[in-house]
């Protein structure tokens, strides 16, 4: 699975992603300030579009106005690799806040959006219920630290795990319990 920033494609393969962006947001495709993800599935039969995040910055804020994965091929981590690549843009364009603005759609409860809760699986918090050009959204933020902290509890979690390796296999015998985590021999309590 790849991502590609679809303003420097040709409209051909913009219009591959077309599907999966409603009308209502067809200009943001045209619009020059827009910034355009595609993810693609790759395998050895070709390369396959299988969603669309569309970006705006607008005034020093980093805004994801559309995103949108096959619903047949979600759960796969293409949701979270165009998320990723919006964190990284938005950090390389130095901005701390990340935006995602969240159509209200055939429910008034928050709690009850399948998108809003994939942006609360990946670190966003509600900020409000807002009306832009006579449509209601629930606006959500996420810092970028909170990304680039990821990685490095990531990286930490798997330094750790190896000092935990070499540990057992210099004293075997101190790590007694198997498929138990330990951390400087001593055994870690839920």
């Amino acid at each position: 699975m790849d991502i590609i920033l679809l303003n420097e494609c040709d409209k051909d393969v913009k219009n591959l992603f077309v599907r999966f962006v409603p009308k209502d947001y067809l200009g943001l495709m045209e619009d020059d300030s827009s910034i355009l993800l595609g993810a693609i599935d790759t395998d050895e039969d070709g390369s396959e579009p299988i969603g669309i995040a569309i970006v705006i910055i607008d005034d020093g804020d980093f805004i994801i106005k559309w995103m949108w994965i096959d619903p047949e091929l979600r759960l796969q981590g293409a949701g979270e690799k165009l998320l990723e690549s919006c964190f990284d843009i938005a950090l390389m364009n130095e901005i701390n806040t990340i935006y995602a603005h969240v159509p209200v759609l055939e429910t008034n409860d928050i709690k009850e959006s399948d998108m809003t809760e994939f942006f609360y699986n990946n670190s966003f918090n509600y900020v409000e219920t807002k009306e832009i050009d006579e449509i209601d959204y629930y606006v959500l933020s996420a810092d970028t630290d909170i990304y680039k902290n990821m990685e490095n509890d990531m990286l930490n979690d798997e330094v750790n795990k190896n000092r935990i390796d070499k540990a057992y296999k210099k004293f075997p015998k101190n790590f007694v319990q198997s498929d138990v985590e330990y951390y400087s021999g001593v055994k870690i309590e839920d």
